[in-house]
Order: structure tokens, then C-alpha cells, then sequence
């Protein structure tokens, strides 16, 4: 070879060599380059889809597949801006090239022509409609004439359009822009159903009192996707992450999913789904195994039918109650109950007309329901009472429960009879007990009415001249006198007490206590109830002190019974307080009531007294010592009269140091809702 040949063919090698050297080089720099330059931002449209990617109220993006994309963006050096938006607008500022992607878009043949997407999902969900609590709905015909919410162009929301076409169902549909906005018809109660993904729907069913209902689509598939041809590398990259991630059982992708979801559901197989893999495998099963029983079941059968003729004739033959069938008004069977209990032989009542065993005056209306039932044209009830008539001619009272059956290939009715013999006499005792109780009610009430006049007479006349004695306007008197003319009125005043509680007692049980609400100074009622009860105040050396919240100046109320229970609140509170303490009455509003608050230094009153103190007779004292007097009436009054302005009362106390009374009166009921007259029996 000459010397020009062979710097051909070195230059031919060199040529070579340097070519496969650049190929080389071009294909590490490739291969090494990230899919997205490190640095650069990927814009990614956020739809609110809690919780797989949402806002939260603070503004943070969040949710599973926010993890991961943030999680991918770490490993691959991107930077990602959230453009959050509703569904429409995302697709809008996709199809702009606003954003590069989307990380909440399922999977449809549809939309595959138009956005490409990562190789591998984010995770499985499925449409389904979620329905308020206890609305009774179980199947998609239950939702005829309902109102249901979904979002605009949602998946979920197209796919219960077509289902429901499908049925023919006739609904109202609210369409929203966001998952939230779905669901406030569901909050204010327009709504009664709301189409979301299962897992959002999850995820949000404690907190708008939501559960979902059986019906659902097949699984979908939520991927990160862009606009068909843009941003291929990111995908790509998406895709390999995720592949790579849902192999190890302790990667990131995992440990995030038990994040999010506690409780899987998301890769859960839908109820439908579960419905037909059951059934298959169920007639797989019978399929398989009918041969088998085919033959046990024809020997079985044959025992059954003879044990259940056994059976039928113990039931029938020792029930305690009556049973006949009726063919053509004809007696055609009667079990030994019935024999005896008309004291027949069994065998003479077999073809006896049915009219011939029923009281006259009952005939027709037995007899009508029979033809009735016969024709099938029964429209009353057909369990009833009657009288029969007995072997010696006695009534007999029964209950009878009728139904139409088939004996011997005839229409017949079999009758089932019950002897009332013994409710019918316990009815008629008890109605005699009764009037017995309405002779000594009247009673009752006609001597309280005469210990009203007879004892109230004498008695204020005695407290009136005690009274007038003890202001020395008629003469001196001396301190023994005075002593003895105060003891006198107390004891005269402490006995009309008595008389008044007991026939204020008497007319609540009676349901005759009256209300006569009326518009009332609040100030002018605590210096009423000041004056009545400042002698024992000053005698008990206790200060009585009114707290009124600020705006509080009417009271819509009874006037007297809104005294009697300030009195006697405030009696009680002066019996048991020590001397020389401070008793509060303070007046405020809670929710839109008027609270008055009774409380007084002293012992307390344990869980047990309070389980009592309000039952009449019963009193405080029982439970402590002897030195208070009283009828234990007072708090029992208090009660009723609360109650019948339609409030409440209550006890709080703590044990040697204080107690409180608390009763709440509507504020402004009475002032809606005027009425002349108003009693505690309706």
C-alpha cells in the first residue's frame, strides 16, 4: 500500500472513531438531562377535589396527589406554581397553555383525542351519589321528583345523567362549579342527593351529614395529563415515578396513601362490582352442586310435608286460641279450643251454619265481612270483636282476626277467636274505678272549694287584726303583747300558705291551673316580690340583691305566677341560707329566653335531693333536720307554673357552699303568640 493509501485510511479511521465519540457524547447528555430543565417551573391547574388535591381555608394546596407530584418535583428538581380554578377553568387554561397539567383529570375515550396522559394513574375512584342521612333512599327509582346536585362537565356528574336516562328517572339537576358549592344544597336542605367521586364524598360525609348510596359507576382512573402533544417529558416522567413507586410496598407513594386514606377506599372494588362477582360465583356453586341435592331434596321434601302436617295439627289442635274455616257460611273445621270454648263436642260443630253460633245483634256485620272477604272486596279492617253464643246460651266475647285462604281448593275464611271474657270484665272494672274517681274528684273539689271560703275567711281576719295590732293604731302594746300578736300573724300567714299551695296543687293535678300572659315591667315585678318577702329578709338579717342584664325592661308572662315563683324561690333560699349572707336574683338572656338565676349561700343540695325536691310534699328537710317548716308544695308549684309558660328549671349546686335555682321563660313567646287564656291540659 503507498504512502497516500494508507493517510486515507487513517484519516477514514480517525473519522470513525471521532464519530462514535460525538454519537457517545450525545446520547450521556441526553440521558442525563432532566425532563424539565432544573429550575423551571411547571404550572399546574388545582380543581377542588378534597382530597386529592384542594385548597384548604388557610390557602394551602393540598392533598394525595399533591404529595406526589410535590414528591416527584423534589427527586426531579422542578418548581411548581398551583393556578387553583374551578374544573372549567382548568381545562381552560390548559387548552391556553396557561398550565402544563392537570393532576385530577379521569380517564374517557373522549377526552383521550384531545390530552395525553402519564402512563400510570394516581389512583382509582368511582362516581357515586351521596344522600342526606336517613332519607330512605336504596335504589336509583327512589329518586323520582328528588332535586340532586353535581358539578358542571364533571365525569361524575356525566355519568349519573346518562345512568338516570337510562331509568327514565325525572329529577331536578343544580349544577355547581366546585365540589363545595355542590353541596350547599345539601346543607340548607334544597338537595336531596349530591354526585361526587366516592373518595371526596368519604371524605366529607361527616361534616355535611351525607351517606353514600348504593348507587355508583364502574372504577375510574384519575392520571396527570396535558394537552395532546405539549409537555411529553413531564408525563413521561410522572408515569416512570409512579410505576416505580406503587412496586415497593414502603415507598413514599404508600405511606402517603395510608396518609390521606386511613381506611382504604379508593382501590376498593364498588359494590356493583362485588354484587356480580357474588352472584357468579353463587350459581357457579347451585350449578355445580344441584345434582347433589337435587335428590336429598326430594326425600327431604317428603319428610318436611309429613312433619309439617305433625306440626300443623299440634299448632292448630292445642292453640289457645279458637280456629275455624267457614266454606260456603258452613263450619267446615273447628279446633277443640273452639269446641270449648262454646261447649260443644268437636264433632257437632262440624257444618253448622256460622250465624248460628253469633249473638243475634252481631249477625249481619259477621256475616257481611265474610261475603265481603269471599268476594275479595274487603275494605275494613278484619280484626274485630263479637259475641258468640255458648252451648247454654251465654255470650261469649271474642276477638276475632279473619283472612281469606284456600281449603280443599275453595275460596273458605278462617277465623282465629280469642276469649275476652276476662279484658271485657277488667274494662268494665276499670271504668266503674273510674267514675268512682270522678264522684271523689268532685268531692274533692267541692271541699276545697268550701276550705277556699270557710278557712281563707276566718284567717284573713286574723292576719288583718294582727296586723292592725301590731301598728298600735287601736292602743300600746306591751312587748309580751307584741311578741304574742307577731307570733299571731306569722303562724295566721304561714297557715294561708299552706291553704293556698294545697289548692294550687290541687288545680295543676286537675289541669285547671290558668295562664294569663300579659306584657310585664320587669322592674315593677322584683319590687313586688322585694315587698313580700323583705319581713323575712329583715328577720333572717339576709340582703336580697337584683342583678338585670343590660336591654332587659319587659317580661311577656303570667304576672302572678312569675311572682308566686320569685316568692317562693326566694323563701327557699332564706330558709337555708345562714344569716347575714347576700341572696342574688339575676336576670340575663341565653338564647332567646329570659334565664332568672335564685342563689344563696348554704349546705347545698346532693344529686339525690335533687332528684326529688320538685315532687310534691316532699321537702328539703327530710334529707337535713327539722328546723324549717313547710308544706313541700312550694317547689312543686314552681314547677308547673315554669312549665306552663314553656320553660325549664334546673338545680345547681355545690355541697357547703351554695345552691342555685335557674328557670328559663321564652322571652318573646307570649308576645307572638297572645292567647286570652291558656291551662296546662291543653
Amino acid at each position: 500500500m503507498s504512502h497516500r493509501g494508507r493517510i486515507i485510511d487513517n484519516s477514514i479511521r480517525v473519522y470513525k472513531i471521532c464519530s462514535i465519540c460525538i454519537f457517545a457524547l450525545l446520547l450521556i447528555t441526553i440521558t442525563s438531562t432532566p425532563a424539565v430543565a432544573t429550575g423551571e417551573i411547571v404550572r399546574i391547574g388545582i380543581e377542588e377535589y378534597a382530597p386529592i388535591a384542594y385548597v384548604d381555608d388557610n390557602g394551602f394546596v393540598k392533598g394525595f396527589n399533591v404529595d406526589i407530584i410535590e414528591y416527584i418535583a423534589r427527586e426531579e428538581g422542578w418548581e411548581i406554581e398551583y393556578v387553583p380554578s374551578t374544573w372549567s377553568e382548568c381545562i381552560d387554561n390548559l387548552e391556553s397553555g396557561e398550565i402544563n397539567l392537570i393532576i385530577t383529570m379521569i380517564y374517557t375515550e373522549e377526552r383521550d383525542e384531545k390530552y395525553d396522559y402519564a402512563s400510570e394513574p394516581f389512583i382509582t375512584d368511582w362516581a357515586q351519589l351521596f344522600i342526606r342521612s336517613n332519607t330512605g333512599i336504596h335504589s336509583i327509582t327512589d329518586l323520582e321528583g328528588t332535586i340532586i346536585s353535581g358539578i358542571t362537565d364533571d365525569q361524575t356528574t356525566t355519568w349519573f345523567k346518562e345512568h338516570a336516562e337510562r331509568y327514565e328517572l325525572e329529577y331536578e339537576l343544580i349544577e355547581t362549579n366546585s365540589v363545595s358549592s355542590s353541596l350547599e344544597p345539601i346543607d340548607d336542605g334544597t338537595a336531596t342527593a349530591v354526585i361526587l367521586s366516592r373518595i371526596s364524598g368519604n371524605a366529607l360525609s361527616k361534616e355535611h351529614g351525607i351517606e353514600g348510596a348504593p348507587i355508583e359507576s364502574l372504577p375510574i382512573e384519575i392520571y396527570a395529563a396535558t394537552l395532546e402533544g405539549n409537555d411529553q417529558e413531564i408525563l413521561v416522567t410522572i408515569g416512570k415515578h409512579l410505576e416505580v413507586m406503587k412496586e415497593e410496598e414502603d415507598s413514599f407513594y404508600y405511606t402517603t396513601y395510608d396518609k390521606w386514606f386511613p381506611t382504604p377506599t379508593a382501590n376498593a372494588i364498588p359494590n356493583s362490582i362485588i354484587i356480580i362477582i357474588a352472584s357468579i360465583t353463587t350459581l357457579t356453586v347451585i350449578f355445580i352442586a344441584v345434582n347433589l341435592i337435587l335428590r336429598r331434596t326430594i326425600q327431604k321434601r317428603a319428610d318436611e310435608i309429613n312433619q309439617a302436617e305433625e306440626k300443623y295439627s299440634v299448632l292448630v289442635e292445642e292453640s289457645n286460641d279458637g280456629i275455624i274455616i267457614v266454606q260456603n257460611y258452613l263450619i267446615v273445621f273447628a279446633n277443640l279450643k273452639f269446641a270449648e270454648m262454646l261447649g260443644y263436642e268437636k264433632d257437632r260443630l262440624i257444618k253448622t251454619l256460622l250465624n248460628n253460633c253469633i249473638n243475634n245483634a252481631l249477625k249481619n256485620e259477621v256475616i257481611t265481612r265474610y261475603e265481603q272477604l269471599i268476594q275479595g272486596r274487603s275494605e275494613t279492617e278484619q280484626q274485630y270483636e263479637t259475641n258468640f253464643f255458648s252451648h247454654n246460651g251465654e255470650n261469649i266475647p271474642v276477638e276475632i282476626n279473619s283472612s281469606l285462604i284456600h281449603y280443599r281448593g275453595n275460596r273458605a275464611v278462617m277465623y282465629i277467636m280469642r276469649d275476652i271474657t276476662k279484658r271485657k270484665q277488667q274494662e268494665q272494672d276499670l271504668l266503674n274505678s273510674r267514675q268512682s274517681a270522678e264522684v271523689a274528684n268532685h268531692s274533692k273539689n267541692t271541699f276545697l272549694a268550701s276550705m277556699s271560703h270557710d278557712l281563707r275567711t276566718p284567717l284573713n281576719a286574723i292576719i288583718g287584726y294582727s296586723d292592725l295590732l301590731l301598728t298600735e293604731s287601736v292602743g300600746d302594746l306591751n312587748e309580751k303583747q307584741i311578741k304574742y300578736t307577731n307570733n299571731i300573724l306569722i303562724s295566721g300567714r304561714l297557715l294561708l300558705n299552706i291553704i293556698n299551695d294545697i289548692l294550687n296543687i290541687s288545680k295543676i293535678e286537675a289541669g285547671k291551673m290558668q295562664l294569663r300572659p300579659s306584657e310585664n315591667d320587669i322592674q315593677e315585678i322584683l319590687k313586688e316580690v322585694n315587698e313580700l318577702v323583705k319581713t323575712k329578709v329583715q328577720i333572717s338579717k339576709n340582703e336580697l340583691i337584683f342583678n338585670i342584664e343590660n336591654g332587659i325592661e319587659k317580661i311577656y308572662a303570667d304576672r302572678i305566677k312569675i311572682i308566686s315563683i320569685l316568692q317562693n324561690l326566694v323563701d327557699n333560699a332564706i330558709k337555708h341560707s345562714p344569716k347575714n349572707e347576700k341572696i342574688f336574683i339575676n336576670i340575663t338572656t341565653k338564647d332567646k329566653n329570659l334565664q332568672i338565676c335564685v342563689k344563696n349561700k348554704g349546705k347545698g343540695i346532693t344529686q339525690e335531693m335533687q332528684k326529688e325536691i320538685f315532687t310534691p310534699f316532699v321537702q328539703v328537710e327530710k334529707f337535713i333536720s327539722k328546723e324549717y317548716r313547710g308544706t313541700g308544695l312550694g317547689l312543686a308549684i314552681v314547677k308547673h307554673y315554669v312549665h306552663l309558660h314553656n320553660g325549664k328549671i334546673w338545680i345547681e349546686s355545690v355541697l357547703g357552699e351554695e345552691t342555685s335555682f335557674i328557670f328559663t321563660i321564652p322571652q318573646h313567646y307570649f308576645a307572638n303568640n297572645m292567647e286570652p287564656e291558656r291551662s296546662d291540659n291543653g
